[in-house]
């Protein structure tokens, strides 16, 4: 997964910047303030979906994804 491939969207948020779905992996990406960026693996297109419409998208992550999926950086 090449990160120049992925459909960035920017966000609303304090401290994600943009979020990606790589759907040949499963993998949800998440780029920091900061810019880092994160991988997060085993991931739905349905909950990339709610993370995306999620009213507060840095409260979805802490409770939906960061702790419950493996992740890398990139």
């Amino acid at each position: 997964m090449e990160l120049d491939e992925l459909e960035w969207e920017e966000v609303e948020s304090s401290n994600i910047s943009a979020i990606a779905f790589h759907a040949e992996s499963q993998r949800i990406c998440v780029r920091f303030k900061d810019d880092a960026v994160w991988a997060y693996d085993d991931c739905s297109k349905e909950l990339f979906e709610r993370f995306r419409l999620a009213p507060s998208v840095g409260k979805f992550f802490h409770v939906n994804i960061k702790n419950s999926h493996a992740s890398e950086r990139l």
